[in-house]
């Protein structure tokens, strides 16, 4: 075998040994667990008793509200659904009652932008 012929068990071994190395070493400065509030500790109990749904900390969802648009406002409202909106996102509790919400992104943008963009 010449030397830049590498078996599958030494190609896998170098891979792995790499990661978990970069992994030990970024992974306590970049990737930190958040810190979880008392509210969190209830809220996910809260989704486990009720729901049976363990470690969630809110439901997140987002809804377009129609809107009447002024003539000078472009596209950027317009979205795919074909009318004018803006976009409401919510996270909620186990009880449907609202934690967080982010309300006026633009119609036209998708779920991941305006979940990048918000406080969530």
């Amino acid at each position: 075998m010449s030397p830049e012929r590498l078996g599958r068990t030494t190609v896998y071994n170098i891979i792995n040994e790499t990661t978990k190395a970069i992994w030990d070493v970024l992974q306590p400065r970049y990737l930190k667990a958040p810190e979880i509030s008392d509210e969190q500790y209830k809220i996910a109990n809260e989704f486990e008793n009720e729901w049976n749904f363990p470690n969630c900390i809110g439901a997140i969802d987002s809804k377009h509200v129609c809107i009447e648009s002024s003539l000078s406002s472009g596209s950027a409202y317009y979205n795919y659904k074909n009318y004018y909106s803006m976009v409401l996102l919510a996270k909620c509790d186990a009880k449907y009652c609202f934690t967080l919400v982010g309300i006026g992104s633009y119609g036209r943008d998708n779920d991941a932008s305006i979940f990048n963009e918000s406080k969530m």
